[in-house]
């Protein structure tokens, strides 16, 4: 994933830098999706998810998977955090995705970052 994009109003905001990986679960009927965040302020604790579709207004297509899936990232002293989702979803192999990041539990409304998913390779 492309570094993520620094949400509206937060000029002079650190550039969060992520990685995602969406695979294949164990079971082959469900789909891991890992996070890792950098450069984020440390102690913060963010709700995210991977939706179909991509970053901007108008082009959400809805969380993938059902959201208590995704369990919210606590970020180290390092600025740095981890996450892993297990849906319970066939893995795709088609289709755009994108991952969110939100300020907090309190204020999802705002996005600290988002970021679209590269298109699988074969």
């Amino acid at each position: 994933m492309p570094p993520c994009a620094v949400a509206a109003g937060r000029a002079g905001a650190s550039q969060i830098s992520a990685t995602v990986r969406m695979a294949p679960g164990q079971n082959g009927a469900s789909t891991n999706i890992t996070v890792k965040l950098a450069n984020v302020s440390p102690g913060g604790i963010h709700p995210w998810e991977a939706h179909l579709g991509q970053c901007g207004a108008g082009m959400d297509d809805g969380v993938f998977g059902p959201t208590e899936a995704y369990k919210p990232l606590k970020v180290e002293s390092d600025g740095m955090a981890t996450g892993t989702a297990t849906v319970p979803v066939l893995t795709p192999s088609t289709g755009s995705y994108f991952v969110v990041v939100h300020a907090s539990v309190a204020n999802p409304e705002t996005i600290i970052a988002c970021g679209n998913l590269a298109p699988p390779t074969q």
